[in-house]
């Protein structure tokens, strides 16, 4: 199967954008983490894999309040007022502006 030259361009165009993209999302991230503390980092990392508050304490033999207390901050540095907005951010998704912009 042969793809004319126009659409091997678009194919180009659209594989960059999806680098940049990730490389965005990537500096994003980085810039996020920066923010943390070691053990907030920890935390951040366990919630980014879907454990439970429960499961990161045995996980870092905390107490699950600790791991509450973590997250609160976690959420106090990083502006957000939910878990799922708070796993948006750690993973680098820009959650700064509307859906129906890029």
């Amino acid at each position: 199967m042969d793809i004319d030259a126009e659409r091997r361009g678009e194919l180009a165009s659209d594989l960059l954008q999806l680098v940049n993209d990730g490389l965005a999302r990537a500096s994003r991230r980085a810039g996020v983490l920066a923010q943390l503390t070691e053990r907030e980092r920890d935390i951040a990392s366990l919630l980014e894999c879907g454990m439970t508050n429960d499961a990161m304490a045995a996980a870092l033999f905390v107490s699950e309040r600790t791991v509450r207390a973590h997250l609160e901050m976690i959420a106090r540095k990083l502006g957000t007022t939910n878990r799922t907005e708070l796993v948006a951010r750690l993973l680098g998704a820009n959650t700064g502006g509307s859906a129906n912009t890029k």
